[in-house]
């Protein structure tokens, strides 16, 4: 098989991969927009905080046309400038390529982050997983404190440390 065509299948094959993942499909979802917060200074950066922030978005119970109850998760993730973080009830996509997830408020949809590659990231995953790869949290161009320099703080002894309080979701 020459190159090209080799690489046409390639192409293809990971196409088809990606359309029959267990993620939804990465198209708009008005009502993610709707529970989106704005003005969060860090994400979750284990699973426990990940299930406290989850529990309080209620995002299995949201009234939402966009996916199965299942699919429709927490997420915490970049912005698409890559410059603050979103925190919202999103449908689950695969995220593929070595990338972090953000959340275009203008497609109104998770997908991949394109400017930067991350290397603890494995070439596939769940989009509800970000919050493992705390290499996705470093602001490029912060508008907001990034996640280095909230953990000075927890190292240092500041306990103070707390997520923005989020708008009413219900």
């Amino acid at each position: 098989m020459p190159l090209k065509e080799f690489q046409l299948f390639l192409v293809l094959f990971i196409c088809s991969l990606i359309k029959s993942s267990d993620g939804g499909r990465k198209s708009p979802c008005l009502q993610s927009r709707n529970t989106a917060s704005f003005n969060i200074t860090r994400c979750p950066q284990d699973r426990k905080e990940l299930e406290n922030r989850s529990k309080l978005f209620k995002c299995e119970e949201q009234k939402q046309n966009c996916t199965t109850a299942k699919l429709y998760k927490y997420h915490c993730v970049l912005n698409s400038k890559g410059d603050g973080y979103i925190e919202l009830c999103a449908p689950e996509v695969v995220i593929i390529g070595r990338r972090c997830t953000e959340y275009t408020t203008g497609g109104q949809f998770l997908q991949e982050h394109l400017e930067n590659i991350c290397t603890a990231c494995p070439f596939k995953y769940k989009s509800s997983e970000s919050y493992k790869y705390n290499e996705c949290y470093k602001l490029e161009h912060p508008s907001t404190p990034s996640i280095m320099q909230e953990k000075k703080k927890e190292d240092s002894g500041d306990e103070n440390i707390s997520f923005v309080k989020q708008k009413d979701v219900g």
